[in-house]
């Protein structure tokens, strides 16, 4: 036996040892994938802005707009713009006659450039602005500048050439290039504008890649990783993070510049790998620089259909093997104690411990996974194992009495899932829930405190089973609501509809229970529902003698102000623009309105489902859609149209209150405008 115990402990110990070196190459695999992931989403962002504006610009010249035709409108057009968006550097327009309009951002102030080729040759116009509609200074100087010869031109007319520069193109971007007039490095994205009267002409936003390298050189996957930006030929577009690239000087002599001027032995070994491999490896990969293993891995970020950007991700193994060695000391010291000690225990008590320890384990193995219910009798002769039994026992009952306030489903969800129940958490994409008892302070006050808590146990069963039916994780009660979401910790990929359809089906159910305790004299009771999809953090916090599974974000402060807008425009349930994306094809929706949430520079739109598709009447299909017209009109400042269309629709159904709200406001903007 003491053979045996030594010969499964050194399995144990080999196999663990493996396990950690694969753990280490999830571990090192994930992250490098997370990262490069978290890189992608935040250069979709920096660059969405970019193509939308152009995209916009574009559409209105199919609707009777020109374009910037002058200084005047371009100005007027664009200065807003790039006040709000502070990546796009400059504006420039270009037509086949040579005539070229240039919007630059020059510090705190304005430049606009004005040049006629073909009428004026090399005589260019400037004005500089500290303030829009008062030029500071106006001068004519001498300069070889042709809008038709730029990158950004040239580009738009050879797409045109192909028969992709049509009004539902995207716009076109150049690859990398220095900028004619800062001599910055940048890229330009283009569109061809092409109004119903007046001439085409090609617009363009400059975007500097000094702004990309501020954000690269900001970014940590780990406490000595780093994150790069590649042109498909190595240039670097995004410098690493590193102490020599935080001075902007030298970012900018820096920026497309082959990866080999950066003096970086850790990017140029990743890049050997990848030209053993004729091209950037996309799965992450293992290699060596300056002694030390490294990880990493590219994945590809396209602008359009001929222009990409390359993604790098790279990282030390031992940033994050530090603790695996510790962990392997530890586990190897442990296993060798054990093994003296079994050996020991193995030869004295074997006989007399086996059977009822072994019945002892099962339980601890029930115990384990929650399994609560009543224990098998152990007997023993030994005093010690009737004691460790007794104390079983107790434990038993005393979990038992503990699972009553904490959610035991969850719990065994995580245990299943080995999550440990530690502070830590994982970004998620889930949708949350809020809900909250309307006319609850009527109701309380209304009541004894037994039947309250009475009714209100009710009231509580009906919306947790409900919401567990429909796949929800319970966060926390609070008071007469609760916060739960669903994508987490089991992962789901239609979180967002099985959100929804358990929203709408708990909301069925409460106006029965509604119904069911009505009172003649006691308040009526409503429940109010907030719902919002979008990434979040989600995992333990806490402290480490006291945990809490939650979620923490943006999404879960939008959830809750959702819940609280119901009050304002009597609905039940509203939910916000990116869970109507995700379920557009199986719930109909109904915009009720766009309202600037706290912490949020834009207003958003606000959306009320109104039922599964197939399920939901003709009738109240075309109150949604006469009311979505109001809201455009109305948006549209067409205030007298808007209130004659709710006007009709205040008193055709029966949640007629957004629609009042709306009349209301119409009227007050019709007459201010009056």
């Amino acid at each position: 036996m003491v053979y045996l115990i030594v010969l499964s402990c050194g399995v144990a110990l080999a196999a663990t040892w493996a396990g950690q070196r694969r753990a280490v190459m999830r571990l090192s695999a994930l992250l490098v994938e997370s990262t490069g992931e978290r890189a992608d989403a935040e250069l979709r962002a920096f660059f969405t802005p970019v193509t939308a504006g152009l995209t916009v610009a574009r559409d209105r010249s199919q609707h009777g707009y020109r374009g910037p035709v002058d200084v005047a409108s371009l100005n007027h057009e664009f200065i807003p713009y790039l006040d709000r968006f502070p990546q796009i550097s400059s504006v420039n327009t270009g037509d086949e006659a040579g005539n070229g309009l240039l919007l630059l951002r020059d510090g705190n102030a304005w430049r606009n450039r004005e040049v006629h080729v073909d009428e004026l040759g090399t005589r260019t116009h400037w004005i500089r602005w500290l303030t829009p509609g008062q030029p500071e200074r106006e001068w004519w100087e001498d300069l070889e500048y042709d809008p038709r010869q730029r990158p950004w031109y040239q580009r738009v007319q050879e797409a045109a050439r192909k028969g992709k520069a049509g009004p539902e193109s995207e716009p076109h971007w150049t690859a990398p290039y220095t900028f004619f007039t800062t001599g910055d490095p940048g890229i330009t994205a283009s569109v061809l504008v092409e109004p119903a009267e007046g001439e085409p002409l090609v617009l363009a936003f400059d975007v500097m890649l000094n702004d990309i390298s501020a954000y690269t050189t900001s970014l940590a996957p780990t406490e000595n990783g780093m994150a790069i930006i590649l042109t498909a030929d190595g240039r670097v577009v995004g410098l690493p993070r590193h102490p020599h690239f935080q001075d902007p000087e030298v970012r900018r002599a820096t920026v497309l510049q082959p990866t080999d001027a950066l003096g970086m032995p850790v990017v140029e070994e990743a890049m050997q790998e990848c030209r053993g491999h004729a091209g950037y490896i996309t799965e992450p990969f293992a290699f060596r620089a300056e002694g030390s293993a490294w990880w990493g891995g590219f994945r590809e970020f396209r602008l359009d259909d001929e222009v990409a950007l390359w993604i790098g991700v790279l990282v030390p193994e031992d940033d994050f093997l530090s603790d695996v060695k510790r962990q392997r000391a530890i586990i190897l010291m442990t296993t060798l104690a054990a093994i003296a000690l079994a050996s020991l225990l193995a030869v004295l008590m074997a006989r007399s411990y086996s059977a009822p320890l072994t019945a002892l384990a099962r339980q601890s193995h029930r115990f384990r996974d929650l399994d609560l219910s009543e224990s098998e009798d152990v007997p023993s002769n030994l005093l010690e194992v009737r004691a460790l039994a007794e104390a079983h026992e107790r434990m038993r009952r005393a979990l038992d009495s503990f699972s009553r306030y904490v959610p035991t489903d969850l719990v065994r969800e995580l245990l299943t899932r080995g999550e440990a129940a530690r502070i830590g958490g994982r970004s998620a994409t889930l949708t949350i829930l809020f809900t909250d008892l309307h006319g609850f302070t009527a109701l309380s006050e209304s009541m004894s405190a037994a039947d309250l808590v009475k009714l209100m146990a009710r009231y509580f069963e009906v919306l947790l089973e409900s919401l567990s039916r429909g796949g929800a994780t319970i966060d926390k009660l609070l008071g007469d609501g609760l916060i739960g979401f669903w994508g987490a910790p089991r992962p789901n990929e239609d979180h967002a509809a099985d959100a929804v359809r358990a929203v709408l089906a708990c909301r069925d159910e409460l106006e029965g229970l509604h119904q069911e305790l009505r009172v003649p004299g006691r308040p009526p009771l409503h429940t109010r529902f907030g719902l919002a999809t979008g990434e979040v953090v989600v995992g333990n916090v806490g402290s480490p003698t006291r945990l809490d599974y939650t979620a923490l974000g943006d999404a879960v402060n939008l959830a809750e102000r959702l819940e609280e807008l119901n009050r304002e425009y009597g609905t039940e349930i509203l939910a916000g623009g990116q869970l109507r994306a995700a379920t557009e094809g199986v719930i109909h929706w109904r915009e009720v309105d766009s309202v600037r949430i706290r912490g949020r520079s834009e207003s958003i739109p606000v959306h009320e489902p109104l039922g599964l598709r197939g399920e939901v009447s003709a009738e109240r299909l075309e109150w949604a859609r006469r009311y979505e017209e109001a809201l455009a009109l109305y948006r549209s400042q067409r205030f007298e149209e808007a209130a004659e269309v709710l006007s009709d629709l205040a008193g055709r159904e029966e949640r007629s209150a957004t629609a009042l709200r709306l009349w209301i406001r119409c009227l007050e903007a019709r007459d201010r405008v009056d």
